[in-house]
């Protein structure tokens, strides 16, 4: 984990700094790209969490599930 969460952190500074890198010109990349970095920012953020936190099973359960939580607009609607 110590060697995944900075690439990760790289990867994400790197897109966010970068933003026309790797897209076709018609496309607007900054709606994907950001769905990208706050996966990835989530995905940091629990790790670390389950790191450092010395709560019971169910709390972090109940935390995983909040951050976790899927957002489909398309079918929600």
């Amino acid at each position: 984990m110590t060697l995944a969460i900075p690439r990760v952190a790289r990867l994400v500074y790197t897109l966010r700094r970068k933003k026309d890198i790797v897209h076709v010109k018609t496309v607007n990349p900054d709606s994907i790209n950001a769905c990208y970095c706050v996966a990835a920012c989530n995905w940091m953020f629990l790790e670390i969490a389950l790191l450092l936190l010395e709560i019971n099973e169910k709390e972090i359960h109940n935390i995983l599930k909040l951050i976790l939580e899927k957002k489909v607009p398309i079918v929600e609607n």
